[in-house]
């Protein structure tokens, strides 16, 4: 867990959590649910908000030994065909399955809303872990298109976008795949999550402000590159979202 002290809880008879992770003041508790592999999709339509909440209700018996705590419920997609997880839909399931994204640093959501002030108060954050692929050669070109534009005060030249191909192309690819999490902040968490945990280069952590809206808290710095010098589709592409 990105070099974080941390030990598994010895099973018992009893519900026990997942991990302890050493963090000041105290250990946070994390509970890890996975979304198993799965058959066909649903050929009438379905929504994959549901199933994202009942991982939070199979968590509380989990968490409830530890209301002194912070705990953390940890998602993973372990090849569900229907939960395709990303932190969106973690959100939509944590406050509201419809919503309005301001830009891509902000929301605004309502309807059925699983955080509240009388339900899910054992849950700190729910964190997703996502796979990320970072191209190299392509954050490179992004570099190099920051420095001629200005960070795009002005369109590139064709000769000049013509020769960040050639030299980016020249270059040995470079591409990693890795794990990164993103932890969205549960504002009703009887127990908050410690600042000082997931804040890895390329993870991010998510908080509901008090005008409503769910913004971005604290962005890696590598990531935080990827998504200033990138274009959408790019950062979608390496499972940026």
């Amino acid at each position: 867990m990105h070099g974080v002290e941390h030990h598994w809880i010895p099973r018992t008879s009893a519900p026990t959590a997942d991990l302890k992770v050493f963090v000041d003041p105290k250990p946070v508790i994390v509970e890890i649910k996975e979304f198993a592999a799965s058959g066909k999709l649903p050929t009438d339509g379905y929504c994959p908000v549901p199933y994202v909440s009942q991982k939070f209700r199979l968590s509380w018996r989990q968490f409830a030994p530890y209301s002194d705590h912070s705990c953390c419920l940890m998602l993973y997609n372990a090849g569900s065909r229907k939960v395709w997880l990303h932190p969106e839909l973690i959100l939509c399931a944590m406050f509201g399955e419809y919503y309005q994204a301001i830009d891509s640093t902000r929301y605004r959501f309502s309807g059925n809303a699983a955080m509240r002030p009388d339900r899910n108060t054992y849950i700190s954050a729910v964190a997703g872990i996502f796979p990320l692929v970072v191209d190299e050669n392509c954050i490179e070109a992004g570099r190099r298109v920051f420095d001629l534009t200005g960070g795009g005060e002005r369109e590139l030249t064709q000769d000049e976008a013509w020769q960040i191909n050639r030299d980016t192309m020249s270059f040995p690819r470079q591409v990693e795949q890795l794990m990164r999490v993103v932890a969205m902040e549960n504002p009703y968490a009887r127990n908050p999550l410690p600042d000082g945990l997931f804040t890895g280069p390329f993870d991010e952590r998510w908080y509901r402000s008090d005008d409503g809206t769910v913004r971005l808290k604290y962005s890696g710095n590598r990531v935080a590159e990827m998504r200033a010098l990138l274009p959408e589709y790019a950062r979608k592409m390496m499972g940026l979202w």
